[in-house]
């Protein structure tokens, strides 16, 4: 981060920052094991073999479910939109924003 930002940081700030993406890594993963369950079930009703592994499919479903409103700030890869390009920054700050207060 002092790469990034040219400045000193503070501990608590960096472990704050960890808190909250962690508090997300748990959301994520409690909505994929929603999204692999929802989606053994639709193969199970077709007779296709139900997966083992929880796949990407499962996460990006997730995020765009917990994110709805801003997911279009994800990479394209994520999932996200052609409004995901621009400014890095900006990117970020709105998301923490929108995240974290709301």
């Amino acid at each position: 981060m002092r790469e990034l930002t040219k400045r000193k940081i503070e501990k608590r700030a960096v472990f704050e920052i960890v808190n909250f993406i962690e508090e997300q890594i748990d959301r994520i993963i409690l909505q994929s094991l929603k999204e692999f369950d929802n989606l053994n079930k639709a193969r199970e009703s077709q007779n296709i073999h139900k997966k083992v592994v929880l796949d990407a499919h499962c996460v990006k479903q997730a995020i765009k479910n917990i994110y709805s409103n801003n997911y279009y700030i994800l990479p394209k890869r994520a999932g996200g939109d052609k409004r995901e390009e621009g400014n890095e920054e900006d990117k970020h700050s709105q998301f923490l924003k929108e995240v974290y207060h709301g």
